[in-house]
Order: structure tokens, then sequence, then C-alpha cells
């Protein structure tokens, strides 16, 4: 895909009510420079990320952030190089607040383009600031963004692949295992999408253990059941230390829309996806029907 659509890996690190940082991620690491050893060891703040212009501005933005806000500013890695990064800010009832940040060529909209990644930065962003991008459990993207980026999808007219996708008797594993191991299962589950979608196309949790998958460009049916073939085979491989008899399976239900010979929204997708779901499931689950 020439303009694609990234799952995206940001980011993650938590500042204390002093803008302390206490705790980072393997990708914040490789962003910025600092390591786990040394943010355990040594006292680094928030305004040590900040360049030297830009440290009181920067701070006054963060600090008066109460809920949640999206950011672009610049920041300063170890090695004193500048970098533009978008940091969604999150504040919890004790003050300390945990980032979410990404950067321009890692980021969730990527085209091939420089000019054309600024433009749509400028509207993203924009929507971004009001929207709670990604699902806090697997990372994917929530169902409103989702949707949004679909939209763009139908009004070109391309064509497309849609799937929606449950877990098979997921709620037993919740009753007999409790949530924790349930969460286990889907963050694997959405590790899994990843693995087999990669960049060629957007995954979403809708929520509980109904997922949505959509793949632009896609253009004959034997695509679309390689790609189904492909989730069922890997899904089937998960193992999870705490369950003892139950093996991890999906069902699927998919279209295919190669033209647009009749009025195509997110609800037609979903309407139709779910009947093909249905199918699926009454077949026996553990497979997939798809219609054109």
């Amino acid at each position: 895909m020439n303009n694609s659509i990234k799952n995206i890996s940001f980011a993650t690190y938590t500042l204390d009510d002093d803008f302390r940082i206490i705790e980072i991620d393997n990708i914040f690491e490789k962003i910025t420079g600092y390591n786990k050893g040394e943010i355990k060891k040594s006292n680094i703040y928030l305004m040590d990320l900040f360049p030297t212009d830009n440290k009181d501005f920067y701070f006054d933005e963060f600090n008066k952030i109460t809920k949640e806000k999206l950011l672009e500013h610049r920041l300063k890695t170890k090695d004193e190089h500048i970098i533009i990064v978008y940091s969604l800010i999150m504040t919890s009832p004790n003050g300390y607040k945990t980032i979410k940040m990404f950067t321009p060529n890692n980021s969730l909209f990527l085209s091939n383009k420089e000019k054309e990644l600024e433009e749509k930065y400028k509207d993203k962003i924009k929507f971004l600031e009001n929207t709670a991008i990604y699902d806090d459990l697997t990372g994917l993207l929530r169902r409103e963004p989702f949707i949004k980026t679909i939209n763009s999808y139908l009004e070109k007219k391309v064509p497309i692949s849609f799937f929606i996708i449950d877990i098979d008797k997921f709620k037993s594993v919740n009753d007999n295992y409790g949530h924790t191991v349930g969460d286990e299962i889907l963050i694997k589950v959405a590790d899994t999408f990843k693995e087999v979608i990669k960049e060629n196309g957007l995954i979403c949790r809708l929520g509980g253990d109904e997922f949505a998958i959509l793949i632009p460009e896609v253009k004959n049916m034997e695509e679309n059941k390689i790609i189904a073939k492909s989730i069922l085979n890997k899904v089937a491989k998960i193992h999870v230390e705490d369950l003892k008899d139950f093996r991890t399976s999906v069902s699927i239900g998919g279209t295919l829309i190669s033209n647009y010979n009749k009025v195509i929204n997110f609800n037609y997708l979903y309407s139709t996806a779910d009947k093909e779901l249905y199918k699926a499931k009454e077949a026996g689950k553990n497979r997939y029907s798809i219609s054109i």
C-alpha cells in the first residue's frame, strides 16, 4: 500500500506528581536513548526531555492538563537530537500522568510522501485531541477512530476487505478462569492479528471479544480466504499457561467490496460481515464465512 495505515507501536512512560519519570517501556528507550536502569537510578524529569528554548512553554502545557489531551511538541533525546513527537497525556486521580508518545515516522497515519503526511496530520490531530484512540488492553484502535478512517476509504471508493471476528467460547474463559486469563487471551489474539495483517490494514477492538479488520486494496475472494485461514491457523497456536483444556479459536465473518453500485457505509459493512459471522458460528465455530 502506498498510503497505508499502521498498527501503531507507541512509547509509553509515566510521570509522578513532581513530573519525575518513574516508568518507561522499550520503545521509549529507542526513541529517547534513556534506558530503564538510568530511570531507576537517576532523577530524570519531564523538563529534561524538552529543548532549552521550549522548556517553560511545554512544561506549562503538560502541567495544565487535568484529564486527557494530545500535544505536538519537540523532544530532546539523550544525545541532544531534537525530534517532533505527538504525546497523548492522560492524568490519573493521584496526579500521575501516563504519556503515549509517537513520532511522524511511526504514526497511525503514514504516507510515503512527506508533504502528504504533513497535510494528513493537520486534519488528524484535530480529531485525535477529543478521541481516545487506542484500546488500553490490546493497543488496537478503538471504535470511533476506526470508523472515521473506514469512512475516508469509502468516500474514495477504494476496494476493501472487512472482517468481524469473535473469540469462540470466550465467556466460559472469564467465568471459569477469571478476567486476568481472559485479558491474556485478548492480548495474544490481538497480537496475532497484528502479526497477520502487519502494515497492510487497520485493526480495531470493537468491544469485549469482538474485533474488526479493514484491509484496503484486496480485490479478490482468494486473498480474503488466505487472510482468514492465516488468522485461524495462528490463533489456534496460542498458548495460555493457566488454561488446561481450552483451545483458543475464533470465528470470522467477512465481506469484500470491489464496487460501489449502492450506498455503502460502516453500518452496511458491519451488518453484512455480522451475518457471515453468524453463519460461521452456526457451522461449528473456528471457521470463516465471507460474502461478496
